[in-house]
């Protein structure tokens, strides 16, 4: 509540926070001897959190009759500029280049739209290698809009992200991994092992 409380105060526009929830999830798990499927089912969580704001957009685009486009990301920016100004001078002429060109907005908006629609398939169906990339595009991804938008999401909701390192430290490694590895499979492990805490989650 405290956390939620703070960013909203420091960071006007600011959405849920997902830490309450992963710690949660966290204290479901069975520790450091049992299966992770605590990890697989936040990463999966976290993809089921980015496809319903996309879908939202979708859908309220839809009602209102109005595209997902250049409009939205310039209130945004404009928003940014005004109630978050960044310290950079910089960082100043490119929200204005973008602001004043309303192809430049939609481009923005519309890969925003496809990162939310496509992380959950991409770690879902891409092994590994899917949700390393689907982990680096969403870190980068938040880190763009703090410094165009002036919300701060890296206290908030990348240390969520970590939950991602096995499949780097698998990438690294250049170890191919199993099929007792892929997602599906740790989490009817886990279920097998400790269905009470699966069924709370």
């Amino acid at each position: 509540y405290f956390g939620q409380l703070f960013c909203e105060s420091k960071h006007g526009g600011h959405g849920s926070l997902l830490m309450p929830s992963v710690f949660l999830l966290l204290a479901l798990s069975g520790g450091p001897r049992s299966t992770p499927w605590s990890l697989v089912f936040i990463k999966i969580f976290v993809g089921v959190v980015y496809l319903a704001g996309a879908i939202s957009k979708l859908v309220v685009s839809a009602c209102f009759g109005k595209p997902w486009a250049g409009a939205t990301m310039q209130a945004y920016l404009i928003d940014g500029m005004w109630s978050r100004p960044h310290a950079w001078g910089m960082v100043h002429a490119i929200q204005k280049f973008l602001v004043t060109r309303w192809w430049a907005c939609t481009v923005l908006a519309v890969s925003g739209l496809i990162f939310e629609l496509t992380f959950l398939p991409l770690y879902l169906f891409g092994g590994h290698y899917g949700g390393g990339l689907a982990a680096l595009i969403a870190v980068s991804f938040h880190l763009g809009v703090d410094v165009l938008q002036g919300l701060d999401f890296k206290p908030f909701w990348c240390p969520v992200f970590w939950a991602f390192l096995p499949e780097f430290q698998t990438i690294l490694s250049g170890r191919t991994p199993g099929p007792e590895e892929a997602w599906n499979a740790v989490m009817a492990r886990g279920f097998d092992e400790e269905p009470c805490r699966g069924i709370l989650s």
